[in-house]
């Protein structure tokens, strides 16, 4: 609870202090979690909602946190080399989405003032937390016999880097439309992509 509260507080801050505030939705690439000897883990495209803002600290320059969350179908899980080597083959089924949440602080180029089209560009850190469901797994033995298990990842924690642009069509002072795509990633085992749309509003005139 006490991490919600302060996701709520670091999102609400700078909303009201300047420029303006974003509400979102997209598509989020899939998500493979890749281990050499073991099953690889494979999700559909996801589902993302998100807000941001920004806050000016000098002309075009901006500091904009945002919170985004993102869920994702259970897609398979492929056998991995260690499954191979001794010939079973797999079935699998997930019970639940894997859920993702990721609170971000990146520094953004972005024109304050509403004009008919600003373009903008950020980077920055983002901490992402990744909300594994259990994973059932039934290995079809070569003797004929099966055997069931299952998975327990629970959650999985990163910081990772992220990167966008997009721009912005006002509709008037008050009121646009925001349309971008963002990149993060550990550089690790994990790489994501996401297309987005959504609705701005503007504080200052």
């Amino acid at each position: 609870m006490r991490k919600i509260f302060a996701i709520i507080v670091l999102i609400s801050l700078p909303a009201f202090a300047q420029s303006n505030i974003t509400i979102y939705s997209g598509i989020t690439s899939d998500n493979l979690l890749l281990f050499p000897l073991f099953p690889e883990l494979a999700y559909h495209n996801g589902i993302n909602i998100g807000v941001s803002s920004n806050f000016k600290i000098i002309k075009l320059l901006n500091l904009s946190p945002s919170f985004e969350y993102t869920s994702y179908q259970f897609k398979n899980l492929e056998p991995g080399i260690l499954l191979d080597q001794f010939g079973n083959n797999y079935g699998s089924s997930g019970e639940d989405n894997l859920k993702n949440y990721r609170l971000s602080l990146d520094i953004k180029i972005i024109e304050s003032k509403p004009r008919p089209f600003r373009f903008f560009i950020y980077t920055g850190i983002s901490y992402l937390i990744e909300d594994y469901p259990d994973i059932k797994t039934i290995l079809n033995n070569e003797n004929g016999t099966s055997t069931t298990e299952v998975i327990k990842l629970g959650k999985l924690y990163h910081f990772v880097h992220d990167i966008g642009l997009g721009f912005i069509i006002d509709i008037n002072k008050s009121i646009g439309l925001s349309f971008g795509t963002q990149y993060y990633s550990n550089y690790k085992d994990t790489f994501r992509y996401s297309l987005n749309g959504g609705i701005v509003y503007n504080f200052t005139n």
